[in-house]
C-alpha cells in the first residue's frame, strides 16, 4: 500500500479524496488511481514453471478474456486470461474463494498480487 509520505513523489498535483480505508478511495492528480485502489482479485499461491501455470487464490471473480496485472515488488506484467482451470477442469470464470490455475507467459512467484486491469 502506498505511504501517505510518498504521494508527493508520485504526483505533483494535490491529493483528491481521502486516505484509502474501507470503501473510501485515494485519488492522485487528475483522476489517476493508485495501484492500491485497483481491483485486487487475488494472490499467486503457487507457480508451475515447467508448464507456465499460476495458481491464484481469488478474492474477487474473474472470467476468460479479463486482462490481469501481476505485481511482485518492482516487477509487473499484464496477461489476458485465455485458459483457466479448477481441479483440472476447464472453466470460463472463477469465483471468490476458489483457487484457480491460469496459463501465463511469464514467471509469477508465490505472493504475487493479481489485479484486474
Amino acid at each position: 500500500m502506498l505511504s501517505y509520505d510518498l504521494l508527493p513523489l508520485i504526483s505533483n498535483s494535490p491529493i483528491k479524496g481521502k486516505r484509502a480505508s474501507g470503501s473510501e478511495s485515494l485519488w492522485l492528480g487528475d483522476g489517476v488511481r493508485s495501484l492500491a485502489d485497483k481491483d485486487l482479485v487475488g494472490k499467486v499461491s503457487h507457480y508451475y514453471d515447467k508448464i507456465g501455470v499460476a495458481v491464484i487464490a481469488l478474492t474477487k471473480s474473474i472470467k476468460l478474456g479479463d486482462e490481469l496485472k501481476f505485481v511482485h515488488g518492482d516487477n509487473s506484467f499484464k496477461q489476458t486470461v485465455e485458459s483457466m482451470q479448477l481441479e483440472h477442469e476447464q472453466i470460463t470464470s472463477g469465483k471468490k474463494g476458489q483457487e484457480i490455475a491460469v496459463k501465463i507467459d511469464k514467471v509469477a512467484k508465490p505472493g504475487t498480487q493479481v489485479y484486474l486491469e
